[in-house]
């Protein structure tokens, strides 16, 4: 009768130790993962206490320090417990290493598997815990908060004995007491977590997509994303107004540069709209002069987040960006800036194929706009190019064959096959690449001229891409 009773006390106390243990990490994990505004949705119950859970939040070190006790505890029964329980093995064990061969084997064997048997009882239990609190924090404690408030109100001379001796060590050490609730994260560990929950279902991937925009916005070059130099729409401080308005309508932009003999010599910028009430009047007495005005100018090297505040600082929309020597380097807009995070916006005057930096043909090949970084190619289809004086595919295409190329010249480069697709006025709009197999191998590349220029580059079905250029809206 005894021996019944003492199991079923062992028993009972074991299973109560391992539900203290996953309690204990059940509310830490809870404390961690809460938030106040969620539990402001929280409705008061019999069962549920929101104040108390918004209490144990406002005092989120102190309770977490009291869960971390609660394991202690528990964690310390539990071996205790676990001792006790195998300490009848261990004697018959000793006892074994006297009897024939098979006992202590046999005896081992019950030692290990008891082991692992309280191991996997303790484990899953933790684990049942955490994915809970995951899953709903807030819920967890509302549900348990009055009871863990009871147990801290226990425990708090142990509490204060520890938080004292901790404060006075961090002190002697000149060490600033961590802030557990305060969780600080980098960009990459938020992306990396934000992957992981794609991955797992939890979010969307237009979603990801628009956090990785944002993480990464702070961290982007103004050069990284201007419409570069060649692309620039401009208009002459000379035109006429007939000529102005035939490059707006034509461009479809709504603001345009206005120059003088060359880029680097801007007068101002021209809005669309204040030209608007002159269509169809008098222009012999225009002058372009009183319709300028003057345009932001920016650093390349600068981050975009700088431009962005200025851009609100300033009620501007659009920048000239100026290269280190002074000169014209390019021309970035609001809208480039948006689309940074929530990806291309396309209205009346874009046509989305235009917009299509990379395609893929139904025989397998690539089809690149030429003014693609090497990094977007790299991230979007794993095809790394070596590193230049040179940004773009366009570029180092231009770099292997030592001029600008013509339509249908084709490079090999470990393993790729680049053909030169389209070329519009000194420049390469767009390059096929396909897969040949390792025929140049440590990184050397083979250099072959089209048999005919005017043939080879055309063959393909697909829409021409844009030249790069954005709309100004």
């Amino acid at each position: 009768m005894n021996v019944n009773l003492n199991l079923w006390a062992f028993i009972i106390a074991f299973i109560g130790a391992t539900i203290g243990y996953a309690w204990s990490v059940l509310l830490s994990v809870s404390i961690l993962r809460s938030r106040r505004s969620r539990m402001e949705e929280m409705e008061h119950t019999f069962f549920s206490s929101p104040k108390t859970a918004q209490l144990i939040l406002d005092n989120g070190e102190r309770y977490l320090l009291v869960a971390q006790i609660g394991k202690l505890i528990s964690g310390l029964l539990l071996g205790m417990m676990t001792l006790r329980f195998i300490e009848p093995l261990v004697a018959v064990f000793s006892v074994g290493l006297k009897s024939p061969a098979g006992g202590p084997l046999v005896t081992a064997i019950g030692l290990f598997a008891s082991l692992f048997l309280v191991s996997v009882i303790v484990l899953a239990a933790v684990q049942f815990a955490k994915v809970i609190a995951y899953r709903r924090p807030e819920f967890c404690l509302c549900i348990f908060g009055r009871l863990f408030v009871a147990f801290a109100a226990l425990v708090h001379p142990l509490t204060f004995l520890v938080s004292k001796s901790v404060g006075a060590i961090l002190r002697i050490l000149r060490l600033k007491p961590p802030e557990e609730r305060e969780l600080v994260l980098s960009a990459e560990d938020i992306s990396e977590a934000v992957q992981r929950s794609t991955e797992a279902g939890e979010i969307e991937e237009a979603e990801r997509e628009l956090i990785e925009g944002v993480l990464s916005f702070s961290e982007t070059l103004v050069e990284e994303v201007m419409t570069p130099r060649a692309d620039v729409t401009c208009v002459n401080l000379e035109d006429s107004l007939e000529d102005i308005l035939a490059v707006f309508g034509e461009a479809g932009y709504s603001r345009v540069l206005v120059i003088g003999d060359h880029l680097d010599e801007v007068k101002g910028l021209l809005l669309a709209k204040d030209l608007v009430p002159l269509v169809g009047k008098d222009a012999s007495h225009f002058r372009i002069e009183d319709y300028l005005r003057k345009p932001l100018y920016i650093d390349g090297s600068a981050r975009i987040g700088k431009l962005f505040r200025q851009f609100r600082a300033q009620a501007a929309h659009f920048a000239v960006v100026l290269d280190e020597h002074g000169g014209v380097d390019g021309v970035i807009t609001m809208e480039d800036l948006i689309e940074e995070i929530v990806g291309d916006i396309f209205d009346e005057t874009d046509t989305p194929d235009d917009e299509v930096e990379f395609r893929e043909t139904k025989s397998g090949d690539l089809l690149v706009e030429g003014g693609v970084t090497l990094d977007d190619l790299k991230e979007e289809h794993g095809i790394e190019l070596p590193e230049g004086e040179y940004d773009t595919v366009a570029g180092f295409v231009i770099q292997r064959v030592g001029r600008i190329p013509e339509e249908g010249e084709e490079i090999r480069y470990n393993g790729s096959l680049v053909r030169v697709e389209e070329v519009s006025q000194n420049r390469v709009l767009r390059l096929r690449f396909r897969e040949v197999g390792h025929h140049a191998k440590n990184g050397n590349s083979e250099h072959h001229s089209p048999k005919d220029p005017k043939k080879i580059g055309k063959q393909v079905g697909e829409p021409r891409g844009s030249s790069g250029e954005r709309d100004f809206n």
